[in-house]
């Protein structure tokens, strides 16, 4: 990996954690002590850019340099399994074990099912 690489990795994740923070908090507040649409959107769309990335590599039409940009650094920065983690860890400690139920389920379907979408989808128009 050449030094443009790694900085342009640094500039795809320096842009995709300040996104999170700006889409979490125009989705939530932080006086929310239920489930979080914050986390989820931030992932779901993460997942949907690293299933068209992960296509347009595997298929040849981007090269290794724009997959470790946008797929490790934008998309790695944006995404967060830590933040769901917690969520669901909270609503388990506030006793909503039915909301953390949810949230794992949503999380999983979610963000397994937009990656595959935007996979699928970019296979077939490519």
């Amino acid at each position: 990996m050449t030094l443009w690489t790694w900085l342009a990795f640094l500039v795809g994740a320096g842009i995709g954690a300040p996104l999170r923070f700006v889409i979490d908090s125009a989705v939530d507040t932080p006086e929310q002590n239920t489930w979080r649409r914050g986390t989820l959107v931030v992932n779901a769309g993460g997942s949907l850019v690293l299933g068209v990335v992960t296509a347009l590599m595997l298929s040849d039409r981007i090269g290794e340099d724009v997959q470790i940009v946008v797929g490790v650094g934008l998309t790695g920065a944006l995404t967060t399994f830590s933040t769901f983690a917690i969520d669901t860890v909270r609503l388990l400690d506030a006793g909503n074990v039915d909301a953390a139920i949810k949230n794992v389920a949503l999380q999983a379907t979610v963000t397994f099912g937009l990656a595959t979408v935007g996979y699928a989808a970019t296979l077939a128009l490519a």
